[in-house]
């Protein structure tokens, strides 16, 4: 996912590095714009937007997985059932994943 604005020019100078070592200045070029664009928009207000939003996505979809578990239960769709208890297990660990990412930016970006 996205990195702190910081991490992010972090890893542009980074790579402005190899470029500079295998002179490569065609990269470089494109680095150097890219690094500047970085420095003049990015914001981690919106970085951290992004994060959120991808966990609310994901809490939808394991909501809605959810639902069509107890709809397959009721049903007494053994095979549905097993099926859609395999996409919830995916789709939880999905959420929780998008969670301690936005957690980590929480902790890296103050």
């Amino acid at each position: 996912m996205w990195p702190t604005c910081a991490e992010k020019v972090q890893q542009i100078e980074t790579q402005l590095g190899y470029a500079k070592a295998n002179r490569n200045e065609e990269k470089m070029a494109r680095l150097q714009h890219e690094k500047v664009e970085v420095i003049n928009h990015c914001s981690n207000k919106i970085l951290r937007q992004q994060y959120v939003e991808k966990v609310n996505k994901y809490s939808v979809k394991v909501d809605e997985t959810q639902q069509k578990l107890i709809k397959a239960q009721n049903k007494g769709d053994a095979k549905k059932v097993s099926q859609v208890q395999l996409k919830l297990a995916e789709r939880k660990r999905d959420l929780q994943e998008a969670k301690d990412k936005l957690a980590r930016f929480d902790r890296v970006s103050k």
